[in-house]
């Protein structure tokens, strides 16, 4: 019973250890991030892997300097020149010099759009890309009601200005979008969530008992969204440019 004991105790803590590190490496440690500083994170770098393209020609946009150096090596290392471009700028301004009016079948984000600081300009911008008939796809969040612990999670994530559940309809309405439907995904991506949730538990304590959770928001926003799942939903949202 004992050596089971230590045996338990042994991988809790090494759990924990390897947890607390992969926060520290995820974050840079700021109590104030800022867009940029989530981005920075590790496994938002991560995102930048699934940017291959099958057939398609892809144009990419990156607020971060960094991420746009990784692609654009990332994509020459995979020989993909003349399929996939990424440049560095802002979805609340893309000028027209460089995006012209209807010159995208298709505009996609995966939780991108949750940091918006004006949604609604942002899909005006996707709105004009578009061609008639064009689709946009928005793999984000939304939330059902406020408590103190979402709301400082979405804060220090940088993602504040969530829709409310029905906003995204209504707000898409309002841009010109037509033929839009939404599928509710939370159940399928609950068991990564679950995995954070019990993954980060202890060293989020520790955290928490050193009034340090706010300076690792990528810990908080694990264990915390996981403890408040019935407050929000994952959602794929889908317009077509009308």
């Amino acid at each position: 019973m004992a050596r089971r004991l230590r045996l338990r105790d042994m991988i809790g803590i090494l759990v924990a250890g390897f947890t607390i590190l992969f926060a520290i490496l995820a974050n840079g440690g700021s109590a104030t991030p800022s867009v940029e500083d989530y981005y920075n994170s590790l496994e938002s770098r991560l995102g930048h892997w699934l940017l291959l393209g099958n057939g398609l020609v892809v144009e990419g946009v990156d607020l971060t300097a960094r991420h746009v150096c990784e692609a654009q090596r990332t994509i020459r290392q995979n020989g993909l020149e003349g399929q996939v471009t990424v440049r560095l700028g802002d979805y609340h301004d893309l000028p027209s010099t460089q995006y012209r009016n209807g010159s995208f079948d298709g505009v996609y984000t995966m939780e991108t759009f949750v940091h918006a600081d004006d949604p609604r300009k942002v899909l005006r911008n996707f709105h004009r890309l578009l061609r008639p008939g064009g689709v946009l796809v928005l793999h984000e969040a939304d939330v059902r009601w406020d408590s103190e612990g979402l709301n400082e999670v979405l804060w220090l994530s940088h993602c504040q200005n969530t829709l409310k559940e029905g906003s995204y309809k209504q707000l898409l309405h309002e841009t010109g979008f037509g033929e839009i439907s939404l599928e509710d995904y939370s159940h399928n991506v609950l068991p990564l969530w679950r995995l954070f949730g019990v993954l980060r538990a202890i060293p989020y304590a520790l955290l928490r008992l050193l009034g340090l959770q706010a300076r690792f928001p990528n810990v908080m926003a694990g264990v915390e969204t996981y403890r408040h799942w019935d407050q929000g939903r994952y959602v794929s949202v889908r317009a077509v440019k009308v």
